[in-house]
């Protein structure tokens, strides 16, 4: 909370999985994702090491730097620009 009682909350940018990663769930294949790449790239816990995200991008992006963004960056808009939250500019 900001010292003015102002509180701001952040989320963590979205990314698009493979359309056949969706069908094969949808289809009972696999319960959820992590599940499936365990399976197709011969990782374990993907989920609590560089994620999904980091096989996706070949590594230009892991998890933590996902969750840097979500529970900082984009936390701290409101309170970076206040002014822009609090005044009506037009």
């Amino acid at each position: 909370m900001y010292r003015d009682g102002v509180s701001s909350i952040g989320f963590s940018p979205a990314f698009s999985i493979p359309k056949w990663f969706v069908e094969d769930i949808e289809k009972g294949g696999f319960r959820e994702v992590g599940e499936m790449v365990e399976s197709i790239y011969s990782v374990r816990n993907i989920g609590d090491s560089t994620g999904f995200i980091s096989i996706l991008t070949k590594n230009a992006v892991v998890r933590s730097e996902l969750s840097k963004l979500a529970t900082l960056i984009m936390a701290l808009t409101k309170i970076l620009n206040y002014e822009i939250y609090a005044t009506r500019l037009i």
